[in-house]
């Protein structure tokens, strides 16, 4: 005998499923029978009524389930955490297409959507790739919370909406377009300014005008933002009246990038010389009294060679007592002189990028280290660092970076800033990158530093690595790093790294001693294709053959040595034929994280 409570529900559906059935059947009764055409015409209507009463049916269905119920707080507060992971944007392909991300809650019910409208901090990161009035509806959304703006197009539109709100924005992007001077919406967000900014802590603005100078900001610019700590300028001249704003003074963050043609080629006549002897002393003048300064970018800004003694007189010294991170982009001849004129005994980051030098090339390179080097105090350098990355670039990138962090990281935390760093850039140059020259430059920068206790090396190199990197290259460099316990290689330099892992150090005798990396426990690869695949040749197993004879005598050796661990092995994103992993698996502890 059947349960009574699987019978009634099963009765309740059928008397449902009865009762819209004749409901139906006496709507179509009422239908005239005159015309085929009208009676599809007038079910039509009917139907489009049905869809319309099914939707309010299901917005109370919503309404009465249990999510429904929450109180409009606790949505609001789980509407932010979507917010943070599918933020609204735009792919441009041949068309626009808006990708809502986060906004499709608002869809679900009025009650939802009321709880999203009605919270202020869902709405602060406002932009107007989406179009004028979507950034104004935002704003007004935004209420009085701090919010972020981003004016990125050159649309023509009315942006009151931004002049009224100015007085809560608290990071503001703008970018200038054409040679109108600026758009209307550029326009708008400039002269917004002119108003109190009590909130605004971070300014961006960039010029994309064609011509040969940068666009002069108004001299007032600062004149309502006293709390602006953070300024990126590019392709903009610096407001340098006098006397100089007190909130330029207390800038902690600057970024400014010149006009590359000015600065790269020099003046090419007597007044242009003048004119920008005139405009370095008075921005080197001003830059010389921000003594907050954390953050220092400096992109194509300094003098040219030819006018230094013009600009900077002999006892010109910049000194920045809190600055942790400077980054300069130059030529090389300029950025080493400059690098001579500062004191920053706080400094822990060190980017240069210089165009047209001679890095990781003598005599220059011994300068370059030395004048790099000297900023950071020797109780900085000389606290031990366990975590160490060295990455060379030279076939695209062209550039090579030191790194390292006080704790042993493995793997490396996305986004965690290293307690010391150190890059050189040479993107344009026209002569050969010598790669075992800027490896030796590397050592040159490591040897500086205390990094005897490391536990982990990160190496990244690109694909020319293996044709120029030699076995003993990496002998000299890592073989003081007794105590590394995992070595992490992206990209290319697996096989020289192979190769050296089973070849004494010094002489022909292998014992414990004598071996690279002595208390290496974990080898990882990542981005490694083994199989060594190329564009139009043919696929074989005999690059992944060759890597595994090395690892399996590398294995070997340090088993007969003893008093070495065999270390086990990770993949990550890497290519390699399925013998290879079978062979792998069999000899070592194996960590497949996912192949291609």
């Amino acid at each position: 005998m059947s349960d009574p409570e699987d019978i009634i529900p099963q009765a309740e559906h059928d008397s449902v499923r009865s009762h819209w059935v004749n409901e139906a059947r006496s709507r179509f009764a009422l239908i005239p029978q005159t015309c085929t055409k009208d009676v599809h015409r007038l079910v039509d209507k009917e139907l489009e009524a049905m869809v319309h009463a099914i939707a309010t049916m299901q917005s109370l269905r919503h309404t009465a389930s249990p999510v429904s119920k929450l109180p409009p707080e606790v949505l609001a507060r789980i509407f932010v955490c979507c917010a943070v992971l599918e933020r609204p944007r735009v792919e441009i392909t041949a068309t626009r297409r808006f990708h809502p991300g986060w906004i499709t809650v608002t869809y679900v019910c009025r009650y939802w959507r009321e709880a999203a409208l009605q919270e202020p901090t869902l709405w602060w990161d406002i932009s107007d790739e989406f179009g004028l009035h979507w950034m104004n509806e935002l704003l007004a959304r935004s209420k009085a919370v701090p919010v972020s703006l981003t004016q990125a197009t050159d649309e023509v539109g009315d942006t009151s909406a931004v002049s009224q709100h100015i007085h809560h924005i608290r990071h503001l992007s703008v970018i200038l377009f054409r040679d109108t001077r600026f758009s209307s919406v550029s326009r708008g967000v400039i002269c917004a300014l002119a108003k109190p900014a009590p909130m605004l802590e971070s300014l961006r603005v960039s010029s994309r005008m064609s011509g040969y100078n940068p666009f002069m900001l108004p001299d007032d610019l600062f004149s309502h933002t006293t709390r602006l700590r953070r300024l990126q300028l590019e392709q903009c001249q610096l407001p340098l009246c006098q006397p100089v704003s007190p909130v330029l003074l207390n800038l902690t963050h600057l970024e400014i990038t010149a006009d590359t043609t000015k600065l790269i080629w020099g003046p090419s006549s007597s007044m242009d010389r003048e004119l920008v002897v005139h405009s370095h002393r008075r921005f080197f003048s001003v830059l010389k009294q921000m003594v907050k300064l954390k953050i220092l970018d400096l992109r194509l800004c300094l003098p040219h060679h030819r006018l230094l003694r013009r600009v900077f007189s002999d006892d010109y010294i910049l000194s920045y007592p809190d600055l942790t991170c400077l980054r300069i982009k130059d030529r090389s001849v300029e950025s080493h002189i400059f690098l001579r004129l500062l004191t920053v005994p706080s400094l822990s980051s060190l980017e240069l990028e210089c165009s047209n030098g001679p890095i990781g090339f003598d005599p220059s390179r011994q300068l370059m280290v030395d004048g790099a080097l000297i900023h950071f105090t020797p109780s900085y350098l000389s606290a031990p660092f366990q975590t160490l990355s060295i990455q060379i670039w030279p076939l695209w990138s062209r550039y090579f970076k030191v790194a390292a962090w006080r704790s042993p990281s493995f793997p490396l935390p996305e986004g965690l800033p290293p307690d010391f760093s150190l890059l050189f850039h040479r993107p344009d140059s026209d002569q050969p990158f010598n790669f075992n020259l800027s490896l030796d430059l590397a050592d040159d920068v490591c040897n500086r530093l205390f990094f005897t206790e490391v536990r982990t090396v990160y190496l990244e190199f690109d694909a020319e690595t293996e044709r120029d990197l030699t076995v003993q290259s990496l002998c000299n460099v890592f073989r003081k790093y007794g105590h590394v316990e995992c070595v992490h290689v992206i990209g290319a330099v697996g096989l020289p790294l192979l190769d050296a892992l089973v070849r004494p150090l010094d002489g022909d005798l292998l014992h414990k001693d004598n071996v690279l990396f002595p208390s290496l426990n974990t080898l990882a690869f990542d981005s490694v294709d083994f199989e060594n695949r190329k564009i139009g040749t043919r696929n074989t197993d005999q690059d992944d053959t060759v890597y595994y004879t090395l690892l399996e005598s590398c294995f070997r050796i340090r088993d007969r040595l003893g008093g070495h661990p065999r270390p086990k092995l990770a993949f990550t994103k890497c290519r390699a034929s399925y013998n290879f992993e079978k062979q792998v698996t069999a000899i070592a502890d194996v960590d497949w994280t996912y192949q291609f």
